[in-house]
């Protein structure tokens, strides 16, 4: 093999790490989200199977998880929707509150 064959697959590899990396989410948040799931299943009187995506995996790509989106360039997630969440409330038993510690691990959310 000549050496610029070898470059070129090294580059390739490179790359190819760096593009999954971005797709699999950081790990800290990665269990940030569980423990937040695991609140709300605790906390809220969800009539549907509460984020089904959200699972344990070793590894995970959380970044494509519903309501969940990730900055392209960090691979931090930056953006959190759970306000069907709340829609679903029984309202006769009371509002849930958010235990705000919950979000630390999320640094650009």
């Amino acid at each position: 093999m000549g050496l610029p064959l070898v470059k070129s697959l090294l580059w390739s590899l490179l790359l190819f790490v760096q593009i999954h990396e971005r797709r699999a989410c950081i790990e800290e948040e990665r269990m940030g989200l569980l423990e937040l799931k695991a609140f709300l299943k605790s906390h809220t009187n969800y009539t549907k199977p509460l984020l089904p995506t959200w699972v344990y995996e070793t590894m995970g790509g959380c970044c494509s998880w519903e309501w969940v989106n990730c900055s392209t360039n960090t691979g931090h997630m930056i953006n959190l929707t759970l306000s069907s969440i709340n829609k679903e409330q029984d309202y006769g038993r009371g509002t849930w509150f958010l235990n705000a510690s919950l979000l630390q691990p999320f640094k650009e959310l």
